[in-house]
C-alpha cells in the first residue's frame, strides 16, 4: 500500500454544492482508495466535505490556486515526504506539468480544444475510448466515468413531467441550440440547468427555454429533475469526452437524445438507452428534423431498459478496482 495525492481543478468544493464533474467524482475516489488500505491526500478546492487522511484545500476557487498544491508537495518532498503515486484530474494536471512526476495515474477528462500540454502529461488515463481515440491513443487505459457512490440505489423515475431536460455549461459547443431548435419542432419544453460561459449566446436563446438556474447537488432534488423528464438532450458539437448528465439521466431510466459525439456514443445503444445521430448530415434542418424524431421514438422506450442499459457502465466498486490496478502498476514502476 503507499501514500497517495489525488488532486482536482479547486473550481468547486468536493462534493459540489450544485453544478460539478470530476468535483463529484473525487469523493469516491478517496473513499475507493482509502478501502484498499492506502493514505489519501485530498488537493481540492475551499468548501469541500470528505473523508481523506489529509485534505489540503486552496483559499480561493479558481484555477490559479493550483500553484499552492505544487508548493504544498514541495514542501513535504523537503521534509523527506514524498508520495507513490498521484491521481491527478487537476485542470492544468500539475504533477505532470509542474512537478515533472512519473508516478502519476493522469486521469485525462476533457480539454477537446487542446488548451492544455496534452501531449506532456504523463501515464494519461482517458474516460472513455472515444476520447482516447479522439486524441490518437487508442492503447491508453479507460476509466469510465463515475457520478454516485450507490447509483444503483437511486431508482427509476417515472417521467411524464412534459419536458426535455438539459443539464451542461450554457455555450454554444455543448449544442444547446440545436436542442432547442429539436424540441420546438418535437412540441416539447426544454429545462435548462448550469452555468452560463457564453453570455452573448445565451442572450438570444434565453426566451426559448426553461431556465433553472443550477441544479442542486441532492439526490432529492435531482431525482425530480431527471426522474419526470421525459428525455435527456444531449448534442456536443465537440467531443465529450465523459459527461456525467446523460449517464445520470439514464440511471433514472430518461433516455438520452442527440449526437454521437464522444463517450456517449458507446453508452447509449439506439433504441435500448435513446437515440443518437451517429453520422452528421450536411443539412442542419435535417439534423434538427432527425432530432425531433428521435425525441418523440425515445418517449416510448421502456425506461426500466434504459436505467439498466447504463448501471454496469457507472459501477464504482468497477472503477476503483480497475484505478486501484493502475495505482498499483504506477507504484511498481510502470510508465506508458
Amino acid at each position: 500500500m503507499g501514500l497517495i495525492a489525488v488532486l482536482v481543478n479547486p473550481e468547486n468544493p468536493c462534493p459540489p454544492t450544485a453544478y460539478g464533474g470530476n468535483e463529484r467524482q473525487i469523493p469516491i475516489i478517496v473513499t475507493g482508495l482509502l478501502s484498499e488500505g492506502h493514505a489519501v491526500d485530498a488537493y481540492v478546492g475551499p468548501g469541500s466535505k470528505l473523508t481523506a487522511t489529509h485534505t489540503m484545500m486552496v483559499p480561493e476557487r479558481n484555477a490559479k490556486s493550483q500553484v499552492a498544491y505544487i508548493n504544498e508537495i514541495l514542501r513535504l518532498k523537503s521534509m523527506n515526504l514524498r508520495y507513490d503515486c498521484f491521481v491527478d484530474m487537476s485542470s492544468d494536471h500539475v504533477a505532470s506539468i509542474a512537478l515533472n512526476a512519473k508516478n502519476v495515474v493522469s486521469i485525462m477528462t476533457g480539454d477537446p480544444l487542446h488548451k492544455y500540454p496534452h501531449d506532456n502529461v504523463n501515464n494519461r488515463v482517458y474516460v472513455s475510448k472515444e476520447f482516447a481515440e479522439f486524441n490518437n491513443c487508442p492503447d491508453h487505459p479507460v476509466l469510465h466515468n463515475v457520478f454516485h457512490a450507490n447509483p444503483a440505489s437511486l431508482g427509476t423515475g417515472p417521467g411524464g413531467g412534459g419536458y426535455a431536460l438539459y443539464v451542461a455549461t450554457i455555450r454554444p459547443e455543448k449544442g444547446l441550440l440545436e436542442a432547442t431548435k429539436a424540441c420546438q419542432m418535437a412540441g416539447l419544453p426544454l429545462r435548462v440547468y448550469g452555468p452560463v460561459k457564453h453570455w452573448k449566446f445565451w442572450d438570444a436563446i434565453r426566451d426559448s427555454v426553461e431556465y433553472r438556474g443550477m441544479l442542486e447537488n441532492n439526490d432529492v432534488v435531482r431525482a425530480e429533475a431527471f426522474g419526470r423528464a421525459e428525455v435527456f438532450m444531449f448534442c456536443p458539437l465537440w467531443c465529450d469526452a465523459g459527461p456525467l448528465a446523460p449517464m445520470e439521466a439514464m440511471a433514472y431510466g430518461t433516455p438520452v437524445v442527440g449526437f454521437a459525439n464522444g463517450g456517449m456514443s458507446s453508452d447509449v445503444e439506439d433504441g435500448v438507452g435513446g437515440y443518437l445521430i451517429r453520422e452528421g448530415k450536411p443539412d442542419p434542418n435535417d439534423t434538427i428534423k432527425d432530432l425531433a424524431k428521435m425525441i418523440g421514438e425515445a418517449r416510448k422506450l421502456n425506461r426500466e431498459k434504459v436505467r439498466a442499459s447504463i448501471l454496469p457502465k457507472v459501477n464504482p466498486g468497477n472503477y476503483i478496482n480497475k484505478l486501484a490496478t493502475l495505482v498499483q502498476e504506477v507504484i511498481a514502476g510502470k510508465e506508458w
